[in-house]
């Protein structure tokens, strides 16, 4: 059983040591050139498949598996096949009047020499580890043709983007290599509709996992946190049944059930802020921030002093207040912050200061 499809186009490898390999070996043969092609496929069993190609009237023998891994992306095909001369499976592009009988083929028709039943008319389901191979080559092999035709949108020069024409052109040239790019993308996606899904749902390694429920409860026999997964609250739960107060009701099963009677919440338990250390020049700059904001509550409270008491040499008396406040406000509200001693020992004074305020012991002197 074989298939002979011939007619005219151009062979391109995509990697550059392929090309280099099969022009030493063929050295008549000009592949990049319109060349008469004669594609001849033969079954040999077990999904085996003998390709020859013949190029002029020199035969190149390959061979595949399966199936040659076809895409078309513009009026260019893409087969993967194994060559015999370079001992590996290469990647080759065939453009001209014969890629659409090869891709009809090579996409469809190959299925006829394997010998299934009818009714089918069905894509052959790939596995997904073959389906991931193609798709990594085919974006590689688009990315590629997308690079060569940008190669040819930045020779256009726009004077540093002062040619607005030129500028434009270029734009839409970059547009046009990723609108083809996008062509073949898309195209490969239809093709493989059912693979396409699978393969999108198990991106980042396994499909859509459960997202963990936490439970958030501080009573008897709780973490220190507070937080636990549903099994973790229901294992606190049934351990600590005659720990309560009251005895839960025997009808009490599930996780909601437990969290209405134990008055747990859902979700994680909210964590205290632990206080953060200020560095000094921190400390310094909120030391210089109040003490600026009670010089002026100062201010104003000297100036209603003034109004009612009528002190003579009030305003030197007021100079020599602000002076003090000035030297000692920022020297204690920085001691007082380093040691909290000292925070409560300032605290203590101040209210033994209005202690005496109040019992009108403390006398001001002016």
């Amino acid at each position: 059983m074989s298939k002979v499809i011939a007619g005219r186009g151009k062979i391109e490898f995509s990697k550059e040591k392929d090309k280099e390999t099969m022009n030493k070996k063929y050295p008549d043969v000009q592949f990049e050139k319109m060349n008469s092609l004669t594609f001849t496929t033969t079954y040999k069993g077990n999904k085996l498949f003998d390709l020859k190609i013949k190029v002029g009237s020199t035969e190149i023998p390959c061979s595949f598996k399966k199936w040659a891994e076809p895409w078309k992306y513009g009026s260019k095909l893409a087969l993967t096949p194994h060559f015999k001369d370079l001992g590996k499976k290469a990647i080759f592009s065939v453009s001209g009047g014969i890629q659409g009988k090869l891709f009809q083929f090579f996409r469809y028709d190959y299925e006829k020499m394997l010998g299934k039943k009818k009714g089918g008319g069905k894509n052959v389901r790939v596995k997904p580890e073959e389906f991931k191979k193609m798709i990594s080559e085919m974006e590689g092999s688009a990315m590629k043709e997308n690079q060569k035709c940008n190669t040819s949108c930045y020779k256009i020069k726009t004077n540093h983007a002062k040619d607005k024409k030129k500028l434009q052109l270029k734009r839409k040239c970059h547009q046009g290599c990723e609108k083809k790019r996008m062509k073949t993308v898309k195209a490969f996606h239809k093709k493989y509709p059912k693979e396409f899904k699978g393969f999108v749902k198990n991106l980042g390694g396994g499909g859509s996992k459960k997202q963990t429920k936490y439970i958030c409860y501080d009573g008897i026999g709780s973490n220190k946190t507070g937080t636990h997964t549903e099994k973790e609250f229901l294992q606190v739960m049934k351990k600590n049944k005659d720990n309560f107060n009251e005895n839960p009701p025997k009808n009490i099963k599930t996780a909601d059930q437990w969290m209405k009677w134990a008055g747990a919440e859902k979700g994680r338990c909210k964590t205290k802020k632990q206080p953060v250390k200020l560095t000094d020049k921190q400390i310094r700059k909120k030391c210089r921030k109040s003490c600026n904001k009670g010089r002026k509550e100062l201010t104003k409270s000297l100036k209603a002093m003034d109004k009612i008491l009528k002190v003579k040499n009030f305003k030197e008396l007021n100079k020599k207040s602000l002076k003090m406040y000035d030297k000692t406000c920022v020297k204690t509200c920085v001691d007082i912050a380093k040691d909290p001693k000292k925070m409560k020992q300032s605290l203590n004074e101040i209210k033994e200061i209005q202690g005496k305020m109040n019992e009108g012991k403390l006398k001001i002197s002016l």
